[in-house]
């Protein structure tokens, strides 16, 4: 069984929530230039049985948000683009375990207000072909993947090219080996603070001839650093950057869209807080 919804180019918003995917075989191209959609609602919608979300959400250029991405992804062998072109999206969080996975190729790539992404369930691979990861985000800073392992791979290329605003990215567990084909643009960014986090020794020499900005034990990494969108610095506290409101490790000198802004806890939030109350159009405030 397989969904499309292609012929659905005017829904704005979607609740698959209570939708029976139980035997759903492909999402390829589920929501496939639905250029107008703005937001997604999963929930706990069954995968388990998927093996191809190939272009899932490719090219939702007004996609603001997706309620959760921590389905089921163990039968899943195909990945790529899966978010290309999501133009809209300013932070990605993943939990869905990749780990059967052979094609992951532009995966986020032209994602072009992408700022963050995290995806800590992100491990072992059966990637043979790394490419194209991060292609052409332009503004992206903080990408999160500690756990990312693809030690089949024969190919890497472009995984970083043109991500020239990047100031933090932690690969702590990547391991390649000797002899894989990497391509001169693998960490092609050219900001000056970037720092990269990669614990195995050799594979940080393998690279070093690409970037040699690897340093697991800069200030960047650190539990509860955060990271100042003023100035791309790395910082204990928002407060020393003067900007105020904290989402996924970013200091934000305003909330952005999709998040609701607790003014009096500095902090952005996903959902809607309950106990709080608006002082104006924009900021929460808890109730006392």
């Amino acid at each position: 069984m397989k969904i499309y919804l292609l012929e659905l180019p005017c829904i704005i918003e979607i609740d698959l929530s209570k939708f029976d995917a139980s035997k759903v075989v492909s999402m390829f191209q589920m929501f496939c230039n639905c250029i107008n959609m703005k937001k997604i609602i999963l929930g706990n919608i069954n995968t388990s049985l998927v093996k191809n979300m190939q272009s899932m959400f490719t090219n939702c250029q007004n996609l603001e948000s997706i309620d959760r991405l921590d389905f089921d992804t163990l039968s899943v062998t195909t990945m790529r683009n899966m978010f290309t072109g999501c133009q809209s999206l300013t932070s990605i969080n993943v939990e869905f375990t990749p780990q059967n996975v052979e094609d992951m190729r532009d995966i986020f790539a032209n994602c072009f207000n992408l700022i963050s992404i995290k995806a800590p369930n992100f491990g072992f691979t059966k990637l043979k072909n790394v490419r194209g990861l991060f292609f052409h985000d332009y503004v992206l800073k903080y990408v999160d993947l500690p756990n990312f392992e693809f030690p089949d791979a024969t190919t890497i290329v472009s995984m970083f090219q043109t991500c020239n605003s990047i100031v933090f990215i932690n690969l702590y567990s990547m391991k390649i080996k000797n002899g894989i084909s990497i391509g001169s643009n693998v960490f092609s960014p050219t900001y000056n603070n970037l720092k990269i986090c990669i614990n195995d020794g050799n594979t940080r020499n393998i690279l070093n001839q690409y970037n040699s900005k690897f340093d697991c034990s800069h200030k960047c990494f650190e539990e509860n650093i955060k990271i100042c969108l003023k100035d791309n610095q790395c910082v204990a506290n928002c407060d020393e950057c003067d900007y105020k409101f904290i989402y996924d490790r970013l200091c934000y000198d305003n909330c952005p869209k999709n998040t609701y802004p607790i003014f009096n806890e500095v902090l952005c939030l996903n959902e809607k807080p309950e106990g709080y109350y608006l002082d104006s159009l924009t900021n929460y405030k808890k109730m006392l």
